[in-house]
């Protein structure tokens, strides 16, 4: 039992830190589409996933 606990325990903390620089470099990557398009992109992406939330 112990064993497979760890081994879940490994498995999230190593998503957790594949996944951090690649959400980083996602937001980079969208703000400086946003501010090179105009806002419209990050403006668009708000409402959608607000309306995904709510």
């Amino acid at each position: 039992m112990s064993n497979g606990r760890r081994f879940s325990w490994l498995g999230v903390v190593v998503g957790i830190t594949i996944a951090t620089p690649v959400i980083v470099v996602l937001l980079t990557a969208i703000y400086l589409l946003s501010d090179y398009y105009g806002f419209s992109i990050l403006h668009w992406m708000i409402l959608t996933t607000g309306s995904n939330i709510s």
